[in-house]
């Protein structure tokens, strides 16, 4: 039973690599992203931020997200330290990934999310030559921390987003030259 139920989870992701390979434009891609992540990644909310040269949030996609917690994140933005390690090194990241679970109980970040009913967080950087152009943020509830095979699929998943999120752009950006 473990060797089908294994082999099912293969499958499905290969599925889901396919689908995200597939996406022609970022409309496409973010409706992807948040159809697939919520199979592989128990979580309770998702989204997509994509950011202006100067780091401003453009668009914001998501999938459970309170509208009222998207704003008030907005405002909290420059205090995130899963932000601010995301934007130095470039690389997936989550709450105890960067801090042990004490220190992270007493984080501004951590008190934010709890008002909302969240106490984990993970943050993925959609990158363009170089430059941060966006973050894949998915966000948990309850005692419980994500389960390693979470974080693996996670950090899969966001890489394959960032490659399929490059392409997208590169492609929009050759379409702007040529017209």
């Amino acid at each position: 039973m473990t060797a089908i139920s294994s082999m099912q989870k293969q499958e499905s992701l290969a599925l889901a690599t396919s689908l995200i390979h597939r996406s022609r434009s970022l409309d496409d891609l973010q409706k992807t992203f948040l159809s697939v992540a919520p199979k592989f990644v128990d979580a309770d909310v998702y989204g997509m931020y994509l950011f202006d040269d100067e780091l401003n949030t453009e668009t914001t996609f998501s999938y459970q997200a309170n509208p009222k917690f998207l704003n008030e994140y907005e405002s909290f933005r420059s205090n995130d330290p899963l932000l601010k390690y995301l934007l130095k090194k470039k690389k997936f990241t989550h709450s105890l990934g960067i801090f042990n679970r004490q220190d992270w109980f007493r984080q501004p970040l951590h008190e934010f999310l709890a008002n909302w009913g969240l106490d984990y967080s993970i943050e993925a950087p959609l990158i363009i030559d170089g430059h941060v152009k966006g973050t894949l943020n998915i966000a948990r509830g309850g005692c419980e921390y994500f389960e390693q095979d979470s974080l693996t699929l996670a950090r899969f998943l966001c890489n394959e987003i960032n490659f399929a999120y490059k392409s997208i752009s590169e492609l929009e950006e050759l379409k702007r030259e040529l017209s």
